[in-house]
């Protein structure tokens, strides 16, 4: 009893040097009274707290209100329904701690933080995070100027809205990973230190660089683009002067917006894929950072394996004309039931066999004598038929009237598989009956102006889309970010059946250059 008595005076002993210094432990086995766990306490002398158990909205309320805390640990506590969606951290729960909290500690029940989760807390140093995030909300961190972070916290996040880290002056790197599927605008505009952004090259997500993601990150040397990101908005890069390196994943020149860096580049290393490469100089909307563009060393992309040649049977080689005019005593190959020796020609003639003969011995076979290189090419004709003429016999003839010459019919000559109609005929036959002709046209700005635009019209509810050039691939972004390719009807006209309103840019692979029509 005595022993028992010791330990309780002990326990209470400590309790109080550790208030007295302004460090305090809770447990909290019922949520809503966490209040009644500090009465007779000083609340204004506790500045580092450690709860475990269970909080609601009352508890954080108690939290935000009543205490001036600077390090607050909730790394073994659990919150129930009252916060709305699980694993949600709702907004404004620390606004009245802007001042002062400097370190907090989320559990691993946390994987979204919600809009303006930690606004403008300016002393706000670190958040130490036991589970993955996998997304931060608009203003989540947004005026935070003395936030410093690892930089892989958020390598799982998916979405990281507009203004997320709205002038965090003190994040000096950060990676974003593969699942990231949204950059919000703005979103780290005015990061001063920051130093590098890395984006995972395998992230076929994300489509977009938005307007001012980068703003004034004075400090930035590193940037990542990307496989997929079809476009990079005004600002994304404007006042990013110290930037060094920008690796470029995307096979297909992104389209860039006025502004979007600065006017005047400073040297810098724009790594692209080494199979795009030539695209990106012949970009219009790339081309003054030609000079400073370099194939990248790593594995390219997306680059399918070469199939292995595909050989038929039936099929011999046929003879070079260079072979034969050197050497003309070499035959064309011959299917294998012939005897090359037995039926081999003469000198300066080839095997030529019909399909409509059987492959024996007694077959009949024709010469065909090679032209020399002054003569001009025949074609390969069969001999028609002599008719022989009977010789006179000594009895006298007797005169018949001459009866009509039966008229016949000449046949035309065959020919083999190397004559060809003209390609005007082949055109002529091929040519629809009724020419697509245009109804309606929906002009829209050019970005890319270094090849010719874009015309798009109706008819019959499906939209057309035609270039006066040749175009090698031609893509459809829909306003939901999808990737819609259109059916292929010539070599300069093109069909989808996308609506008008659903479209939001249109991108034309030529020869020359890619162009880039948006609505």
């Amino acid at each position: 009893m005595q022993r028992l008595f010791v330990l309780l005076m002990s326990f209470i002993w400590v309790t109080q040097v550790v208030a007295q210094n302004g460090v305090s432990m809770k447990t909290v086995s019922e949520a809503g009274t966490l209040h009644d766990q500090f009465q007779g306490e000083s609340l204004e002398r506790i500045k580092i707290l450690k709860l475990k158990g269970v909080l609601n909205l009352k508890d954080l309320k108690f939290l935000n209100t009543d205490l001036r805390l600077q390090n607050l640990d909730l790394s073994e506590v659990n919150f129930d329904s009252s916060l709305g969606r699980p694993g949600y951290l709702p907004g404004y729960q620390f606004e009245k701690l802007q001042n002062c909290l400097e370190t907090l500690i989320l559990p691993a029940s946390i994987e979204h933080l919600g809009d303006n989760a930690f606004v403008d807390m300016t002393a706000l140093k670190q958040v130490e995070f036991r589970g993955k995030i996998l997304s931060v909300g608009k203003n989540a961190f947004k005026g935070c100027t003395q936030l410093k972070i690892k930089g892989d916290e958020f390598v799982e996040s998916t979405l990281v809205d507009d203004y997320a880290f709205y002038e965090c002056a003190s994040i000096r790197s950060i990676r974003l990973g593969k699942h990231l599927a949204k950059l919000g605008q703005k979103a780290f505009w005015g990061c001063t230190r920051l130093q590098q952004v890395v984006i995972d090259p395998a992230n076929e997500e994300l489509l977009f660089i938005p307007e001012g993601a980068f703003y004034q990150c004075t400090s930035l040397r590193e940037v990542d683009i990307p496989t997929l990101v079809k476009s990079i908005d005004k600002s994304a890069f404007l006042g990013c002067e110290a930037l060094a390196t920008m690796r470029v994943h995307t096979i297909v020149p992104p389209m860039l917006a006025d502004d979007s860096f600065e006017q005047e580049i400073a040297p810098m290393s724009v790594v692209v894929q080494p199979r795009s490469l030539k695209f990106y100089r012949k970009s219009g909307a790339w081309r003054r950072f030609r000079n400073y563009m370099v194939a990248a060393d790593a594995q390219k992309l997306y680059e399918k394996e070469e199939e292995p040649e595909r050989i038929r049977a039936t099929v011999t080689k046929p003879v070079e004309e260079e072979v034969v005019a050197e050497n003309p005593t070499v035959n064309a190959e011959v299917p294998e039931q012939t005897d090359p020796v037995a039926d081999a020609p003469q000198s300066g003639t080839a095997l030529t066999q019909y399909p409509d003969t059987v492959s024996t011995a007694q077959d009949t076979i024709q010469y065909v004598t090679f032209p020399k290189a002054d003569e001009p090419v025949v074609a390969d004709v069969r001999p028609e038929p002599v008719v022989q003429t009977p010789e006179p016999t000594s009895e006298p003839v007797k005169e018949v009237t001459p009866a009509p010459e039966p008229v016949v019919k000449k046949e035309e000559p065959v020919q083999d598989d190397n004559t060809q109609t003209s390609l005007r005929e082949l055109l002529e036959q091929t040519k629809p009956a009724e020419p697509v002709v245009p109804e309606k046209y929906f002009d829209s700005e050019i970005v890319n102006r270094s090849v010719s635009a874009l015309s798009l019209y109706v008819k019959s509810g499906v939209v057309y889309i035609e270039a006066p050039v040749k175009i090698r691939q031609l893509s459809i972004i829909d306003r939901l970010g999808r990737t819609i390719y259109a059916n292929k009807l010539g070599d300069s006209l093109y069909s989808t059946s996308i609506e008008i309103p659903s479209i939001k840019l249109i991108r034309a692979v030529y020869e020359g250059g890619v162009e880039t029509k948006r609505f």
